[in-house]
C-alpha cells in the first residue's frame, strides 16, 4: 500500500507519493521539499540536510504504519518558502522550484551522520500535544463547520476585498487566539476592544 500526499492541486505535480519523496532524500547532497496546500514537508535525509545546511527546524519522528517504519520529518508554512529559497541561493546552493516540490542541492553533507541525528530525534506519539509535522497535521486541522474554519474563510474574504482597495493590506502579525469561556473573560475583551484605540498614540511604534 502506498501513502500519497495531496497538495490541493490538479493535474501533473499535484500529488507526491511519500515513498517517492523519501527515495529522493537518499540522493547525496539533495534536499527534497514536498509542497502541500499550506505547508511544506521535508523527510528523512532531506530533513537532516535541511536542518544543518539551510535553516534550523525542530524535527519530529513518527511511526508511519503504511510504510512500516519510523519517519523523521520537519515542516514549515508554505509562506516561508520564498525566504528558504533566498537563504539557499545566498549560500551558493542550486535550487529547482516546481509546482509540487522544490529541490535544493547543497555543497557538502553535514558532519553528524544521519543515523546518529535520527536516533536523537524524539518520537512523537499520537497522544502527544507537541507541534506536529504536516504529515499528520490533518488529525488536528480545523474541521468543516468549526469556528476556526469560519474565521479562516472570513479573513480570506476580507483580505481579497481589502487588497483591491489597498494592495499593501496585511493582518496583524504575532497575535494569539483566545477562547472566551465565561462572562468575566467576555467583558475584559469587550473593554479592551472599546478602549484600546485611545492608547494608540501612546504606543512607541506610533511615535
Amino acid at each position: 500500500m502506498v501513502l500519497w500526499i495531496s497538495k490541493g492541486g490538479s493535474g501533473v505535480g499535484s500529488t507526491v507519493r511519500i515513498d517517492e519523496a523519501i527515495l529522493k532524500t537518499s540522493y547525496p547532497f539533495t534536499i527534497f521539499i514536498v509542497k502541500e496546500a499550506l505547508f511544506c514537508t521535508v523527510y528523512e535525509q532531506s530533513a537532516w540536510r535541511f536542518a544543518h545546511a539551510v535553516k534550523s527546524h525542530k524535527p519530529v519522528k513518527k511511526f508511519v504504519k503504511k510504510l512500516g517504519a519510523e519517519v523523521v520529518s520537519l515542516g514549515f508554512p508554505k509562506s516561508q518558502l520564498g525566504s528558504i529559497q533566498d537563504i539557499s541561493v545566498a549560500k551558493g546552493f542550486v535550487v529547482t522550484d516546481e509546482p509540487g516540490w522544490m529541490e535544493i542541492r547543497i555543497n557538502e553533507e553535514p558532519d553528524l551522520l544521519f543515523e546518529d541525528w535520527k536516533q536523537s530525534v524524539e518520537t512523537l506519539h499520537a497522544t502527544s500535544l507537541q507541534p506536529c509535522s504536516p504529515l499528520f497535521m490533518s488529525v488536528i486541522a480545523p474541521k468543516k463547520g468549526s469556528v476556526a474554519t469560519a474565521i479562516r474563510l472570513f479573513k480570506s474574504g476580507v483580505s481579497k476585498h481589502a487588497r483591491q482597495i489597498n494592495p499593501d493590506f496585511e493582518w496583524q502579525t504575532r497575535y494569539h487566539d483566545h477562547i472566551i469561556r465565561d462572562c468575566k473573560s467576555y467583558q475584559a475583551i469587550c473593554n479592551y476592544i472599546e478602549t484600546n484605540p485611545e492608547h494608540w498614540y501612546e504606543d512607541r511604534l506610533c511615535k
